[in-house]
C-alpha cells in the first residue's frame, strides 16, 4: 500500500504585490482587526486568525478586503489541521462577486491542497474519493489559470495526488511537463524523486505479472533516483533517493540471485544517519537564505520569492529530521532483512543489536525487535525466537499487532518454503490465541501448509472442522478452496469438486470464485474423468468470458478432448485459446504451442508455422514461444526442410533469451545431421561435399557461438558434443589431421576471455584426443583443465569421459569421485545417471569391492537396461562373480554379453573371453570325447579369432590363452596351431613374442 503524507505548500501568491498592499492596515477598525488577523496568521497561531477573519467577515462584509479575508481564512483553516472548514472558505471566495480573479484562482489551488490534506486525514475507504476532489481541483486551476503563480505547484500536488490513488500513468505525465517546463527549478529533485517513487510503484505492481517489463520501469526508477543522489544541494533529497533506492533494489531482487541482494545490502550502506544529515541540511538552508538577500538586493524579486517558498519546504524537511526516525536505523533495520534473505542470520541480528540503541521512537524498537524475532525463526532456532517473541510481548505491551506476531512469523516461514516450522508456528498460534481473526487465520494457514506436506487427511479433518464452527464467516470461501485441494490430491475427487461447487456458487468468494470454478473440471481432468470434466470447464469459459480462468479453461478442455483421441476438437479449443488471449497474457504462448504440437503431429506444418509466426509476431521473447518454435524447427528437421527449420531457430536466437542456448545447440545438431544425411563423405560428387562443408560449418559456426555466448549453459554441452563429432568427421574424411583439429580448439580457448568457454574448448579438444589420439593421455589432461578451472562446467559427457580415462589409469578413487559428481550434477540425464551407476561400479570392481560393484551394476540393469553400459556392466558383474568364485553365475553375465545383439564386437569378444576363462577356472580344458557337447575353454578362445577378429588385441589374447590351455591338456599339436595363428595373424601383439617362444620350445622353427 501506498503511505499517503499531508504536505502543503504555502505558494508564492500569498506574499505577491496585492496581498502585502492589502494586508498593510490603517486606522479603522475594520483595517485594525484585518491586521490583527494577518499577524496572527503570519505568526502560525492559525486558531486566533481564523477567529478573527470570521468577525472581521461578520461585523463588516461590504469592505472592500473582505474576499481577501475569506481566502486568508481558508488559509488559517488549513495550515490549522481544519481543511473541510477551509473549503467552505475558498467556496465561499469562488461565490463572491467582488473577488479579484487571481484570488479566486488562488482559491481553487488551495481547494486542491485542502481536499488532499482531507485524504491524508480519511479513512482508507473513502481516500481515493478526496483525492479525486484533489486531482479536480488542481486540474480546474491548471485549466482556468494557465499561467498562474501556482501552476508548477499545481502540477506537483497533482503528481502526489495522482500517485496515491495509484494513477501512475498520469504521474510520469505531469513530472515529464514539470521536469521538461522548470528545468532550473528548486525542486527539480522533489520532481526527480517522485518520479522514482512513481516508477517504483509501477514496476513492483508488474513483478508478479510480467517481469521483465517491471524491471525496465525498475530501471528508470533506478535513473530518477540516481538523478538526486548527484545532486550537490540536497543532502535530505539525497538521502531519501538512496533509501528508495536500495527499497526498490531489493524489492527487485530475484530470490535465487545473491548478487542482487548484495547490491541492495550496498545501498543501504550508503544511507546516512540523522546526526549526519542534519549539519548538511542546516547548511543548505544557510546558503539558500545568503542566495535570498542577494536576489533581493539584485530587486530579482520572482528568484526572491521561489526561493523563500523552497526555504521554507527545506526548513520543514529539517524539522521533520530532527523529530522523526533516524534514516540510517531504518536503512540497518532493511539491511538486517536483507541478510536475512541471504541466510546470513547472526550477521543479520549483529546489525539489529547495534541499531537498537539509536531507535528513539517505539515503532521502530519494534521493527527491531520483529525482525530480531524472525531472523531467529528463519534460521530454524526455535527456542531463541519463542524467547525474543516472550521479550516482545513485555516490552510492547500496548502493540496492536502484538498478539499476531505468531501468526506473521508462521506466513513469514510458509512463505519462505520452511513448512515444518510454519506449520509448528500455527500450531502454537492456535493453542495462544484459540480464538478470533487471528486463529481463523492461523487455521486457514496451517491447512495450506498440510497440503504442501501431504498430510492431507489432516488437512482435511482441521478445514471441514473449521467450516463446521464458521460455516459463513469471511475465510470460509478459502477453507472450502483448500479443503477441495486437498481431497483432490487425497484422491477423493468427487468430495473435492462438491467443495469447488460451493466456493463456485458464492458470489462473496471474490477471486476465489473463479478459480473454483476451474478448478472443478481441472480436478476431475486430473482423475482421468475427461468427459465429466469438459462441462464444466466449459461452464467456467461462459461464466466468466475473457477471464484468464476462461483462457486456462480453453486450454484445459483442449487437453481433455486430446485425451479422448479428438485432436479435432483439441486443436478447436487450443486456436480458440490462443485467439482469446491478450498478448500480454502468458497462456497466449502456452496455447499457441500446444496448437503448434498437434498441427505438427498431423502433418500440418504450415499451419504449424503459420501458428509460430503469430507468436513470434504477438510474443516475441516468450520462452513459451520460442520453444514452440523450437519444436517447429525439430518437425521441418525431420522432413529435411533444413534451411526453414534454421530460419525458426535463428528466430529464437535473436530473441536472446532463455532459450537462445537450446538453440544454437539444436543448430548445431542440425547442419550435422543435415551433413550426415548426404552419406560418407568420400562417397560424395564434388557438389555433394561442397554441400557437406557448407553444413558443417554452419554447425561448427552454431556451436562456438553457444560457447562463447553462454559458455555455462547446459545446452553448450550439447553443441560442443556436435563440435567434436564434426571434427572427428572431418578427420575420417581426411580433410584434417588429429594435430589440426586439436590444434584449431587449443586457438579456441587461448583466444576466448570467458574462463568457462576456455574450459569447455579445452575439453572438446581433450575428447578428440580420446577418441583419434593418445587415449593414455587423457587422465592427465583432464585433471589439468579443471585444476586451471575448478569451477568448470563441464558436460555429461565430459565428465564421463574423464572417468572412463582414470578407470584406464587405475585411478579407481579418482573415478570414483568424477563418476559421483556426475550422478549429482544431472539428476535428470537418464543417460548421465546410467554412465555415473556402471563408472561407480568399474570403480568399485577395481578396488576389489566386489559386492559393492555388482550393487552398482545390478541398479544400472534395473533403472536403465536400454544404457550402452548395460553389457559392459554385465562384464563387470561376470568379474564380480568370478572373484568371489561363483563360476557358473559368472558364465550366466558372459553368455548374455555373447548373445546380445546390441554389444559391441570388442565387448562380444570379452564377454567369451570371460565364458571360456570360468570354463578354464573349472578345469574345463578342451573337449570331453565322452561330452562333446559340454563347452569347454579352449574352443571358447579360439572362437574370440574367429568370430570377433576386429577386437584384435582380445583375439590375440584368446589364441595366447588356447595355447596354454593345449599345453595343459598335453595336447601339444594344437598348441601350436594356436600360437602359429597368433604370430601370424597378430605380429603387434605383446603375445606374439611369447607365442613364438612357445613354438620354438614346443620344437616349431
Amino acid at each position: 500500500m501506498r503511505r499517503l503524507f499531508l504536505s502543503v505548500c504555502i505558494g508564492s501568491t500569498l506574499f505577491s504585490g496585492p496581498f502585502l498592499a492589502l494586508s498593510r492596515a490603517e486606522d479603522s477598525p475594520a483595517q485594525a482587526l484585518y491586521k490583527q488577523a494577518n499577524d496572527a496568521r503570519d505568526a502560525a497561531d492559525y486558531a486566533t486568525a481564523a477567529k478573527d477573519y470570521q468577525g472581521l467577515i461578520a461585523q463588516y462584509p461590504s469592505e472592500s478586503f473582505i474576499p481577501m479575508a475569506r481566502f486568508f481564512l481558508g488559509i488559517s483553516f488549513l495550515y490549522g489541521g481544519h481543511p473541510d472548514d477551509a473549503l467552505k472558505a475558498f467556496a465561499d471566495v469562488a461565490a463572491d462577486g467582488a473577488a479579484p480573479a487571481d484570488i479566486k484562482g488562488s482559491a481553487i489551488f488551495y481547494s486542491g491542497q485542502a481536499a488532499f490534506a482531507q485524504a491524508a486525514a480519511a479513512k482508507e475507504d473513502q481516500r481515493n474519493a478526496a483525492l479525486d476532489r484533489a486531482i479536480s481541483f488542481f486540474t480546474r486551476y491548471l485549466a482556468e489559470v494557465p499561467q498562474g503563480e501556482e501552476r508548477e505547484m499545481a502540477l506537483f500536488f497533482r503528481v502526489q495526488a495522482n500517485f496515491f490513488h495509484g494513477n501512475d500513468d498520469a504521474v510520469q505525465k505531469d513530472l515529464a511537463q514539470l521536469l521538461a517546463d522548470y528545468p532550473q527549478s528548486n525542486s527539480r529533485t522533489d520532481y526527480l524523486y517522485w518520479s522514482g517513487r512513481g516508477y517504483a510503484a509501477q514496476a513492483i505492481t508488474l513483478l508478479e505479472k510480467d517481469r521483465a517489463q517491471a524491471l525496465a520501469l525498475g530501471q528508470k526508477g533506478l535513473e530518477a533516483f540516481r538523478g538526486i543522489r548527484e545532486s550537490p544541494d540536497a543532502a535530505v533529497a539525497q538521502n531519501d533517493a538512496q533509501l528508495e533506492a536500495a527499497n526498490l533494489e531489493l524489492a527487485l531482487a530475484q530470490p535465487d540471485a545473491p548478487a542482487d541482494l548484495e547490491r541492495a545490502l550496498a545501498d543501504y550502506g550508503k544511507v546516512l544517519s540523522k546526526d549526519a544529515l542534519i549539519p548538511l541540511q542546516q547548511k543548505a538552508i544557510d546558503d539558500l537564505s545568503r542566495r535570498i538577500t542577494a536576489a533581493s538586493v539584485a530587486g530579482n524579486k520572482a528568484l526572491s520569492l521561489s526561493l523563500i517558498e523552497f526555504r521554507q519546504r527545506q526548513s520543514s524537511r529539517l524539522a521533520e529530521l530532527k523529530e522523526g526516525p533516524d534514516p540510517a536505523v531504518d536503512a540497518l533495520i532493511r539491511q538486517a532483512d536483507v541478510l536475512d534473505r541471504l541466510k546470513r542470520y547472526d550477521e543479520a541480528r549483529v546489525l539489529l543489536a547495534y541499531a537498537k540503541p539509536f531507535a528513539k521512537d517505539a515503532e521502530t524498537r519494534q521493527r527491531i525487535s520483529y525482525t530480531t524475532i524472525m531472523s531467529f525463526a528463519l534460521q530454524g532456532l526455535t527456542d531463541p525466537a519463542d524467547a525474543a517473541l516472550q521479550k516482545h510481548l513485555a516490552e510492547f505491551a500496548n502493540d496492536p499487532n502484538a498478539t499476531s506476531l505468531r501468526y506473521v512469523i508462521a506466513q513469514k516461514l510458509r512463505a519462505s518454503q520452511q513448512y515444518a516450522a510454519a506449520e509448528q508456528q500455527f500450531r502454537k498460534s492456535l493453542a495462544e490465541t484459540p480464538t478470533g481473526r487471528i486463529a481463523d487465520q492461523s487455521t486457514l494457514g496451517l491447512g495450506a501448509v498440510l497440503q504442501v506436506e501431504k498430510k492431507y487427511p489432516e488437512a482435511e479433518t482441521l478445514l471441514a472442522d473449521y467450516l463446521k464452527r464458521n460455516p459463513t464467516a469471511a475465510g470460509a470461501a478459502e477453507a472450502r478452496y483448500n479443503l477441495g485441494i486437498a481431497l483432490a490430491a487425497d484422491n477423493k475427487p468427487d468430495e473435492a469438486v462438491e467443495q469447488m461447487r460451493l466456493v463456485a456458487a458464492d458470489a462473496k468468494a471474490g477471486p476465489l470464485q473463479t478459480q473454483a470454478s476451474l478448478q472443478q473440471g481441472v480436478i476431475l481432468l486430473q482423475a482421468k474423468k475427461p468427459d465429466a470434466a469438459i462441462p464444466l470447464l466449459q461452464k467456467t469459459v461462459t461464466d466468466f468470458p475473457k477471464s484468464e480462468a476462461a483462457i486456462t479453461a480453453l486450454l484445459y478442455i483442449g487437453d481433455a478432448q486430446k485425451a479422448k483421441n479428438d485432436s479435432a476438437s483439441a486443436t478447436a479449443s487450443y486456436e480458440l485459446a490462443f485467439q482469446e488471449a491478450a498478448d500480454d497474457s502468458p497462456l497466449g504462448p502456452i496455447a499457441g504451442a500446444r496448437l503448434i504440437s498437434l498441427r505438427i503431429a498431423a502433418g500440418q506444418l504450415d499451419q504449424a508455422g503459420a501458428v509460430a509466426d503469430r507468436l513470434a509476431a504477438h510474443y516475441a521473447g516468450n520462452p513459451a514461444a520460442s520453444a514452440a518454435a523450437r519444436l517447429l524447427a525439430a518437425a521441418l528437421e525431420k522432413q529435411r526442410n533444413y534451411d526453414g527449420a534454421a530460419a525458426r531457430l535463428d528466430f529464437v536466437v535473436s530473441q536472446n533469451g532463455a532459450e537462445t542456448p537450446r538453440a544454437r545447440a539444436q543448430l548445431a545438431s542440425l547442419w550435422m545431421n543435415a551433413a550426415r544425411a548426404l552419406g560418407a563423405y568420400p562417397a560424395l560428387n564434388d557438389d555433394e561435399k561442397k554441400q557437406w562443408q557448407t553444413f558443417t560449418d554452419r554447425a561448427e559456426k552454431a556451436a562456438i557461438a553457444a560457447a562463447t555466448t553462454a559458455p555455462a549453459a547446459p545446452d553448450t554441452a550439447v553443441a560442443l558434443e556436435e563440435l567434436v563429432k564434426l571434427d572427428l568427421a572431418r578427420i575420417d574424411a581426411g580433410l584434417a589431421t588429429v594435430d589440426q583439429a586439436t590444434a584449431a580448439l587449443a586457438d579456441l580457448a587461448a583466444k576466448a576471455s570467458d574462463p568457462q568457454a576456455k574450459g569447455r574448448f579445452e575439453l572438446a579438444r581433450i575428447a578428440v584426443i580420446v577418441a583419434r589420439g593418445h587415449r593414455e593421455e587423457a587422465a592427465g589432461l583432464y585433471a589439468a583443465a579443471f585444476q586451471a578451472n575448478p569451477a568448470l562446467a563441464a558436460g555429461p559427457s565430459d565428465l564421463s569421459r574423464y572417468g572412463d580415462a582414470l578407470l584406464d589409469a587405475k585411478k579407481y578413487d579418482e573415478a570414483t569421485a568424477v563418476y559421483t559428481k556426475l550422478g549429482q550434477a544431472f539428476p535428470k540425464d537418464i543417460h548421465a545417471q546410467a554412465d555415473s551407476l556402471y563408472g561407480l561400479g568399474a570403480a568399485q570392481l577395481g578396488l576389489g569391492k566386489t559386492a559393492e560393484a555388482d550393487a552398482y551394476f545390478d541398479k544400472l540393469e534395473k533403472q536403465a537396461p536400454w544404457s550402452d553400459k548395460i553389457w559392459q556392466a554385465k562384464l563387470g558383474r561376470g568379474l564380480a562373480a568370478e572373484n568371489r568364485k561363483e563360476t557358473a553365475q559368472a558364465r550366466t553375465f558372459y553368455q548374455q554379453v555373447v548373445m546380445s545383439s546390441a554389444a559391441s564386437p570388442e565387448t562380444k569378444a570379452r564377454g567369451l573371453f570371460g565364458f571360456a576363462r570360468t570354463l578354464e577356472t573349472e578345469g574345463k580344458l578342451v573337449e570331453d570325447p565322452a561330452a562333446k557337447d559340454q563347452p569347454n575353454a579352449a574352443n571358447n578362445y579360439l572362437k574370440i579369432d574367429a568370430l570377433f577378429d576386429s577386437a584384435k588385441e582380445i583375439a590375440a589374447e584368446g589364441l595366447w590363452r588356447a595355447g596354454q590351455v593345449f599345453e595343459k591338456a598335453n595336447q601339444p599339436a594344437k598348441a601350436k596351431g594356436a600360437y602359429g595363428d597368433l604370430v601370424k595373424k597378430y605380429p603387434q601383439s605383446p603375445f606374439a613374442a611369447q607365442a613364438a617362444d612357445r613354438l620354438k620350445a614346443l620344437g616349431t622353427p
